[in-house]
């Protein structure tokens, strides 16, 4: 027989319901009485069905019921919209007319549960239904268990598919907001305290849910806690609906991390863990970190899409900025400014709102790009407390005063604008909601009106300033960190070193307190180091920041003139454009920070980057220091291309990939100014105005020097340096110069040290008498030691980059060392370190393993001769070995016949080079010889022909204008190199200046041939009497 479709329809509802008319129901049927007792009334001859027109009396009286098993009215709600859907999937298709009415049927339930639920859950109808007391208490909150369902916990069963969107619709106008504020909340609140190893996906999840549409997008922008009115940036993480979510990171934190404890999890007990564990450990950290930043990602693009969000977002991300500007600061107060974490994923999610605009080459994107931002923003004062790339403060102050009134105006009538755009936004949101139009891109045109910024703008700024606080903070933070780390670790290895001198003496115990506490303290910081590393390593970080700097690079090459129509043209045009003048220091140097940081650690991954842009940005600004004008700035430019050259590369270290060194071989505008850009900067460095200009252009210089004899083997980059000395060498004179006082500097400290060293290493070898010394002895010495052996090798690492550049460009130029103002700087330099290689002198730096120090002799002494050859091969006028042998100071006949003896001996030089060594030297011991007759022929000079600094005998005299003194003209020429002041009263003095004494000069050379007539007409009368007397 057939079952009736009532009944089959009464059946289906009871299921879905848990509900039934017929008092033997068995469960998990719940038989309700009062409805039944009213229908037999109404109906008192008939036999009682469920059906579509008693729904929602039937859900009245079950829910008046109150709790009638384990589930709470609110959860078997949510079980009957679920039950409704398995329902109607079950009904065959083969009725038509059943199906049609068991859909219709099921499509009101589901309408009639999501309005009781409503009911249930809305402050407003509290006591409409009985509910037990903790649901009650609960109210609207108990959405919020469903929405974070954890199938690992026994938390109640997941929202059904289309229940919360429809609930969102029903209520819209009806409360919406009294029941999803607090749902929303309890979901920023489930992840507070959570760390990357914690329960945070499902949170995750149901905010991505309520930001992905229109209308709970609404609410989550418009919620209390969306943008608190915070004191501070920490408060302001702490407080807001995204702060927990962004905060969860491996970064460290003065405070906890978070539960599970990463430090704990992943890298505790660092010593007995291999490495592959370890990696596997930062593996799936970043595996939860990229599910995270994702989810937040989609959630700010779903809001910035959303009618009438927008603004409020940028409103955010500007209020998260401004309150936590401390954070750039060198020592950040961190009580009162945001994570690490929070800012480390704030940058990603900001780079991936970028990311649709990364390529420079798409003129519409860049275009939309004005630099005017930088100073006339409407959220961030970039002006303020921020050093500008070119304008000096005064500059700055003054642009400013003059547009300050305009600024104003147009600040009040921007902020206008957007409050009417938000304003009719938020009007059309409901109809936007229920009936939406593909939303506005937020990489889609502004309106247009005046005063305003384009969103691509915006978003390159704000994401600018994001990085700045955030990753290049974190960056920051870390290489101290390892900085500090590196210093314990010389420590502990300096400890180690003189573990025998202690062991079993007096001093033991305090030695291994002391081995122990370094242990610990490196302990620690490898465990700090690693969580930096498992962020800043992130290739889903590296890529996406990586994307931005180029966009930057090009940004601010075409701010100075750079187009898609041709090669760019340099010099770059002064004065420099006041737009570019007035940008940000910041946004330069942390464009080089990022470099740094990616070239040191994780280098592989500029092989996947288009770095055409960064390399012509690096190129052009090494050499603009009118457009650029902090010099240590420029500097962190060489330090960047230092490291993509494959020379020199450490083992174990990554090389650089091809696509980075191939830009030094066929980038066009590479190839014709990086040589003079690196030589210009050289000299430049030379004064910075810092108090520790004197120690820091050595580093700077050091980098230059790597990055030259790299470049010197590139043809057309030695043609470039060629090409500069032969065309401009009043300027190549200048380098050379400084060349040679860097070189004599450090070879001469260093060389000085090493005796000291020597003594003091002698003196710890007795180890008898060395335990005898006071501890307090001990120590101090030690610390000398160790302090002299660091100046040593810093010193002589720097000095031989200086020789080598001497050694291999006077294979090609020679005719700038040759002249008169710097032939006897260069022949008394290699003479002075000739003494100490070969000369007596040289026994005094026989100490142990020198090479550990970086002290090469036989290396260096091959490069001294190197460089004499090849002067000499040059000069084909003989000055340079007649300034060798005038070098009274230094030269030695002897110290040259020893050094050829070493060079034969050790096989240092081949015999070719040896033997025109030899030849060189017999030709300075004639010039010596030469002079020695010379001075006995002027014998006493007049004071009025000598020098005033050198006391010789002057050849050239000229008048300097502003003292009245005169000098050889390469005397004061070599002084001008270094300094363009008179020696004398020190006014400004350049060559141009000079002025020929030409009378004095015509009184020399006049006085010089009576003498040397007069010593001839001696000669030969001498020759007479000796003849008369034989």
């Amino acid at each position: 027989m057939v079952e009736p479709s009532s009944a089959k329809l009464d059946a289906i509802l009871s299921r879905t319901f848990r509900a039934s008319l017929d008092s033997t129901a068995q469960a998990p049927l719940v038989f309700l009485s009062s409805l039944s007792q009213e229908l037999q009334a109404e109906r008192p001859n008939e036999k009682c069905y469920m059906d579509k027109d008693m729904l929602e009396r039937m859900m009245f009286a079950r829910l008046s019921m109150g709790q009638v098993d384990e589930e709470t009215p609110f959860q078997y709600i949510i079980g009957c919209y679920r039950r409704s859907f398995e329902e109607s999937r079950k009904v065959s298709s083969r009725d038509k007319e059943f199906a049609q009415l068991v859909s219709e049927t099921m499509i009101l339930a589901q309408e009639l549960i999501v309005s009781y639920s409503g009911l249930l859950l809305n402050p407003a109808m509290e006591g409409m239904f009985p509910q037990p007391p903790e649901a009650q208490r609960r109210g609207p909150t108990q959405l919020a268990d469903h929405l974070l369902f954890d199938p690992n916990s026994s938390s109640p069963e997941p929202l059904p598919p289309g229940f919360l969107e429809q609930f969102v619709v029903r209520f819209q106008d009806e409360g919406l907001d009294d029941m999803m504020n607090p749902v929303i909340t309890q979901i920023s609140l489930a992840v507070r305290n959570v760390s990357p190893l914690g329960n945070f996906h499902r949170p995750l999840n149901a905010l991505c849910q309520l930001c992905a549409s229109p209308v709970t997008a609404v609410l989550v922008a418009n919620h209390p806690k969306f943008m608190p009115n915070a004191m501070n940036g920490r408060s302001f993480e702490s407080e807001s609906l995204f702060g927990p979510f962004l905060k969860i990171s491996t970064a460290p934190d003065i405070f906890s991390t978070g539960l599970p404890s990463v430090l704990e999890q992943c890298f505790s007990n660092l010593q007995t863990r291999r490495q592959v564990e370890i990696n596997a450990s930062i593996s799936a950290l970043r595996t939860n970190l990229g599910t995270l930043q994702s989810g937040l990602h989609q959630c700010f693009h779903s809001l910035l899409k959303a009618p009438g969000c927008r603004e409020k977002v940028l409103a955010f991300i500007a209020a998260a900025l401004k309150l936590n500007m401390g954070r750039s600061k060198m020592q950040a107060d961190m009580l009162r400014n945001g994570t690490h974490g929070f800012f480390s994923n704030f940058s990603v999610i900001m780079l991936k709102l970028c990311s649709p605009f990364f390529d420079p080459t798409k003129a519409d994107r860049i275009g939309r790009i004005d630099v005017a931002y930088a100073t006339e923003s409407p959220r961030i004062d970039f002006l303020a407390d921020e050093t500008k790339v070119a304008a000096s403060s005064e500059e700055a102050a003054s642009w400013v005063d003059k547009r300050n009134t305009d600024r104003q105006d147009n600040l009040r009538d921007m902020q206008a604008l957007i409050s009417q755009r938000e304003h009719a936004r938020a009007c059309s949101s409901a109809t936007a909601s229920t009936a939406p139009e593909a939303p506005a891109s937020p990489m889609s045109l502004s309106d247009g009106k005046p005063g305003e910024f384009h969103f691509i703008c915006e978003c390159f700024f704000l994401t600018a300033a994001t990085l700045h606080i955030g990753l290049i903070k974190v960056v920051s933070e870390c290489m101290n960190n390892i900085k500090e780390m590196q210093r314990q670790q010389r420590s502990h290895a300096e400890l180690e070193r003189v573990r025998e001198v202690y062991m079993g003496g007096p001093g033991a115990a305090e030695y291994e307190q002391r081995l122990q506490e370094l242990k610990d303290v490196l302990a620690k910081a490898n465990q700090e180091r690693l969580s930096y590393e498992t962020v800043l390593q992130d290739p889903q970080l590296i890529g996406p920041a990586l994307g931005y700097t180029r966009l930057t690079a090009a940004l601010l090459l075409k701010t100075v003139g750079k187009s898609a129509a041709g090669p760019m043209t340099l010099p770059l045009p002064l004065p420099c454009p006041i737009r570019f003048a007035m940008l940000p220091e910041f946004l330069v140097e942390d464009i080089t920070e990022l470099l740094l940081y990616v070239s040191r650690f994780s280098i592989k991954e500029l092989g996947t980057q288009v770095m055409d842009e960064i390399m012509e940005f690096l190129v052009v600004f090494t050499g603009s220091p009118m457009y650029i004008k902090n010099p240590y700035l420029r500097s962190k430019f060489v330090e960047v291309l230092r490291m993509w050259i494959p020379a020199g590369v450490p083992q174990g270290v990554q090389p650089p990939p091809e696509n980075l060194v191939r830009l030094f071989e066929t980038n066009a505008l590479t190839l014709e100014h990086l040589v003079p850009h690196l030589l210009a900067l050289y000299v430049d460095i030379e004064f910075t105005g810092s108090h520790t200009q004197f120690y820091d252009k050595f580093n700077i210089r050091y980098h230059i020097g790597e990055l030259l004899e790299y470049l010197w083997n590139i043809p057309a980059h030695q043609q470039s340096w060629k090409k500069l000395a032969e065309k401009d060498p009043t300027f190549y004179i200048r380098f050379i110069n400084m060349l040679i006082n860097d070189a004599i500097f450090l070879l001469d400290e260093s060389l000085n040290k090493l005796p000291e060293i020597k003594e003091l290493e002698a003196q710890m070898e007795d180890t008898a008498a060395w335990a005898l010394q006071p501890q307090a002895v001990r120590q101090e010495r030690e610390a000398t030691l160790n302090q002299s052996r660091r100046v040593v090798q810093s010193d002589l690492t720097l000095a031989n980059v200086h020789v080598r550049m001497m050694q291999y460009t006077t294979t090609k130029i020679t005719a700038t060392f040759l002249l008169p103002e710097m032939v006897e700087r260069i022949a008394g330099m290699l003479d002075y370190f000739m003494m100490f290689l070969a000369g007596p002198e040289r026994k005094k730096l026989r100490i142990k393993d020198p090479e550990r120090l970086g002290f090469k002799p036989k290396e260096l002494l091959t490069q001294i001769t190197d460089i004499y050859l090849h002067l000499t091969q040059g000069d084909p006028a003989g000055v340079f070995h007649e300034a060798v042998a005038r070098d009274a100071r230094s030269y030695r006949d002897q110290v040259f016949v020893a050094a050829a003896e070493v060079l034969r001996t050790l096989g240092l030089q081949p015999e070719a080079n040896v033997r025109a060594f030899e030849a060189f030297s017999e030709k300075v011991r004639g010039a010596a010889a030469a002079d020695q007759e010379e001075e006995e022929v002027f014998g006493e000079i007049p004071e009025d022909f000598l020098d005033a600094i050198q006391c010789t005998l002057m050849r050239d005299p000229v008048i300097l204008p502003t003292s009245g003194q005169t000098l050889d003209r390469a005397t004061i020429q070599r002084h001008l190199l270094s300094e363009q002041r008179d020696p004398f009263n020190r006014a400004m003095l350049t060559v141009e200046m000079l002025k020929p004494d030409t009378e004095l000069k015509a009184k020399i050379e006049a006085w010089i041939h009576e003498q040397k007539t007069s010593q001839g007409v001696k000669r030969t009368h001498s020759g007479e009497a000796t003849d008369m007397i034989s």
